[in-house]
């Protein structure tokens, strides 16, 4: 019973963490949620779900990707813009 409630406790500290940027758990700044929105080419100030996210990264991830023509540092932007948000 004690190896069950051990796992149970990791399993819900995974939970949390995958959820902490969904939830609010990390805090930046309106002016840099912004910015991170505008980078995902989304309407500042409007509020996205995961799954709105996920699609606005892919998109993104496909134009700004190194070997499909864009830069490494456009594909960085748009890969730290997406981690911040979700």
């Amino acid at each position: 019973s004690g190896s069950r409630q051990q796992g149970t406790s990791q399993s819900q500290s995974r939970q949390q963490s995958s959820t902490a940027g969904a939830s609010g758990g990390y805090h930046i700044s309106a002016a840099l949620r912004d910015k991170y929105l505008q980078t995902l080419e989304l309407m500042p100030g409007k509020t996205y779900t995961q799954a709105e996210l996920k699609v606005a990264w892919r998109k993104m991830a496909f134009k700004t990707h190194p070997d499909r023509g864009g830069s490494a540092a456009a594909f960085s932007a748009v890969k730290e813009a997406y981690v911040a948000l979700k």
